[in-house]
């Protein structure tokens, strides 16, 4: 049995682009950081913020 039967194609095919969030850098923003359902902000690597492990 096939799992192909009845599924589509996906038509999204844009590219996201994400630039740093930190005031006048222009930079590719690589690092994504989201608090719970929130929009994740995206930083560049010398902007990005301190990753706080959740049982530190």
């Amino acid at each position: 049995m096939s799992d192909e039967a009845g599924s589509s194609t996906r038509k999204e095919t844009a590219l996201h682009e994400h630039w740093c969030e930190h005031p006048g850098c222009e930079t590719w923003g690589s690092f994504g950081f989201a608090a719970g359902k929130a929009e994740p902000r995206w930083f560049c690597m010398e902007h990005r913020p301190e990753w706080k492990p959740r049982h530190a």
